[in-house]
């Protein structure tokens, strides 16, 4: 892992400095909609079907509608003893509408996630001319640099990214002990299409309920806080405006911020590549 890792904004970036927190967005805000959205194991397996009839938390909570929706008027031990003797046929039955139930399920997986997970997103590099213009509008943002080997990073763990041409998978005959469903979920989270690999991104998984969650327009919009030492450098764009560099500037001559560098990316004479120049 390199010493820094980055973030790119847009002037609204300086949030991130001036109020010590950064943004964690549920991945049905991403802008890559193949993110969290794995494809479905072909086949469900007649021991797995087998053991999702006899779950008995399933029961519990199917019950419950049986009996509201007048479909069963017995005790819970005699809805148990009838979906034991209807196993072999429910299985079957399950079976058979796998296809459609998986479709369902991948269509709302990431909608399920998103309700307790978010991202933060960082890359390796900070002079990716794409990037600047995407996630930094048009060289008008800026770049934080973050100190990777900070202990935020370790709770929970930085992961990085891996590209690939091929989707992750969600197996559900994959049981929850069994070491490949953590492989999968791993998977899932990590995987991403090749066509992105110019971003060398490194995410951390946060549980939304231990974020600080601000409205916005039409969403919610969940913050963590962060030490004023996990930042080790600014970088202006090649477009920053004046007035927002008088603004940081303010920012960083606090005593908090005596560390932080601040640097500007400039354009090369001669190649498509942008130069980093220190400042402070």
């Amino acid at each position: 892992m390199p010493q820094l890792i980055y973030k790119y904004g847009d002037v609204r970036a300086i949030d991130v400095i001036d109020r010590l927190r950064l943004k964690v967005t549920p991945p049905n805000h991403f802008n890559d909609p193949f993110e969290f959205t794995p494809q479905m194991a072909p086949d469900l397996l007649y021991k797995t079907a087998f053991r999702h009839v006899l779950d008995e938390e399933g029961m519990q909570e199917i019950y419950p509608e049986m009996i509201k929706n007048g479909q069963f008027s017995g005790s819970l031990a005699a809805f148990r003893e009838e979906i034991q003797r209807r196993t072999p046929t429910l299985t079957k039955a399950l079976i058979e509408t796998y296809p459609q139930t998986a479709e369902d399920f991948r269509r709302r997986f990431i909608n399920m996630i998103s309700e307790t997970f978010g991202v933060i997103c960082l890359s390796n590099i900070c002079d990716d001319v794409l990037m600047w213009g995407h996630y930094a509008n048009c060289h008008t943002g800026m770049v934080i640099g973050f100190a990777s080997g900070h202990d935020f990073w370790r709770r929970p763990q930085l992961q990085q990214v891996e590209y690939t041409t091929k989707r992750a998978m969600f197996d559900p005959n994959i049981e929850l002990d069994d070491p490949q469903y953590r492989a999968q979920t791993r998977a899932i989270v990590r995987c991403k299409s090749s066509h992105w690999a110019y971003e060398q991104e490194w995410r951390q998984l946060r549980l939304l309920a231990e974020c600080a969650a601000e409205s916005g327009n039409d969403n919610l919009n969940y913050y963590v806080p962060i030490p004023a030492d996990l930042i080790s450098r600014v970088i202006l764009g090649f477009r920053f405006s004046s007035e927002r560099r008088v603004q940081l500037e303010s920012i960083l001559s606090q005593p908090e911020f005596d560390h932080v560098e601040l640097h500007e990316a400039c354009l090369h004479e001669r190649e498509f590549r942008l130069v980093i120049s220190r400042l402070r």
